[in-house]
């Protein structure tokens, strides 16, 4: 692995720019480049302020609701996904778990959640 700060000071030197932040923005700081089509997102869940600007849910592939990426539960959804008729209970059900929404993660005592690989959990 290598520290958010260090990669963030290579791209700049490279001529990298960190692009402005949309209020709905996901959890990656963005850098685009003049010369080059794409972008480059940096996501440092170890920086202090990770947790503070979220503002994401996910589904996992099986259907859990995930409070936070590196939560240690889900909750089932796929029963209310059989028929258009359950979207008021879907809502609900979302609705009634965000206040659980934790204000942060706990990393930095080596829990990393029940995710086994993050190619589980949608973004």
């Amino acid at each position: 692995h290598v520290r958010a700060d260090s990669l963030e000071g290579v791209l700049r030197n490279q001529g990298w720019q960190e692009r402005a932040r949309a209020s709905d923005a996901g959890p990656a700081r963005e850098f685009a480049h003049p010369d080059y089509a794409g972008r480059i997102g940096i996501i440092a869940p170890y920086s202090k302020d990770f947790c503070k600007a979220c503002n994401r849910l996910r589904v996992t592939s099986v259907g859990d609701l995930r409070l936070c990426l590196f939560g240690e539960f889900g909750i089932p959804l796929r029963h209310y996904l059989q028929d258009d008729a359950q979207q008021p209970e879907l809502v609900a059900a979302i609705l009634g778990q965000i206040g659980q929404k934790h204000a942060g993660h706990a990393l930095l005592q080596g829990h990393t959640g029940i995710t086994p690989h993050l190619a589980a959990t949608g973004g």
